[in-house]
């Protein structure tokens, strides 16, 4: 165990076998700020071996998404966990969230991590960029919420809609895995059977138990053409895997899938997580539901040598 001392508390530096996991998941549970990435579950399936930051008796905790190449260890985050930083019981101040990078061990050379929307950084010292993220509140009913829908989207229902499309649950992990890989895979090389394994493996546990959907669009004659893995926690719902092909794109199939979701939870305390894109069409596709634009930010540290400062995770 490695202790790091900053002005106010102690924050300790836990190896993956030091971690309290039923502590670090209460922590995520009764957190501010708490998200789906952030359980002790979804780490260990995304990034094996994960170390932590801890203040006192886990009131605010950081996860290490640790990795190594070529002999230097470094923080990165892992695919498919869009957002982490600090997660505390009260919204984390600027100074804190400075504490916790400050307490990274220096044996991380390089940090190229995500914070979560409600950690801010006041202070300047970090190499910061910040990305854009879009969140719907569900908890008012359908009626209020559709109003809000562009007249690019409710024609995209529509379209939809009169092409038969028929929306249903159940779907297995392999049949959006696979129509995943095909459309969207091919476009994404930096993914390796190591990314799909862990996601069937993410999918599979989710599905058992009752943290997640797999939400598919069909074709008339039963096809599937667009779908869509849903993944929840507390009163955070992230959209994940979503995917379609040639004719889930012509007939707008993802439109209605989305606002399937969107009619059988509303009134919920949820919010549905886009995960944000700073591509404009995509952004323009999830502000077409009324999603709100918020942003998150994204902390570089290089502590490597200058000759190997081009060095990339």
């Amino acid at each position: 165990m490695i202790f790091a001392i900053t002005h106010y508390n102690l924050i300790r530096h836990l190896r993956h076998k030091e971690i309290d996991k039923k502590k670090w998941d209460l922590c995520i549970r009764s957190s501010f700020n708490g998200n789906a990435y952030a359980n002790s579950w979804y780490l260990d399936i995304m990034c094996p071996g994960w170390q932590a930051l801890i203040e006192g008796d886990y009131m605010k905790v950081m996860p290490l998404t640790a990795g190594r190449k070529f002999g230097i260890s470094y923080l990165y985050q892992p695919f498919f966990t869009q957002q982490l930083g600090v997660f505390s019981l009260s919204e984390p101040d600027s100074e804190s969230v400075v504490e916790f990078l400050r307490a990274i061990p220096a044996e991380f050379r390089y940090v190229d991590i995500n914070l979560n929307v409600n950690n801010k950084l006041e202070e300047a010292g970090f190499e910061i960029k910040m990305k854009d993220n879009y969140l719907l509140h569900l908890i008012t009913p359908y009626n209020k919420i559709s109003s809000s829908y562009s007249s690019n989207t409710r024609r995209n229902v529509r379209n939809a809609e009169e092409s038969n499309i028929t929306i249903k649950s159940g779907i297995q992990p392999e049949e959006l895995l696979e129509l995943y890989q095909r459309e969207v895979g091919g476009r994404v090389t930096s993914l390796k059977k190591m990314h799909y394994r862990r996601l069937y493996a993410l999918i599979s546990y989710c599905l058992q138990e009752g943290y997640g959907e797999i939400l598919g669009a069909f074709l008339p004659g039963g096809k599937l053409c667009s779908a869509v893995f849903l993944v929840t926690s507390g009163t955070h719902c992230i959209y994940l895997l979503p995917c379609s092909d040639d004719k889930g794109k012509q007939t707008s199939a993802m439109f209605l899938l989305i606002d399937n979701f969107i009619r059988v939870h509303a009134g919920r305390n949820l919010v549905l997580d886009f995960e944000g894109s700073n591509i404009e069409s995509i952004a323009r596709f999830y502000a077409g539901f009324g999603a709100s634009s918020c942003e998150y930010i994204n902390v570089r540290i290089n502590r490597l040598p200058i000759l190997l400062r081009k060095f990339k995770p």
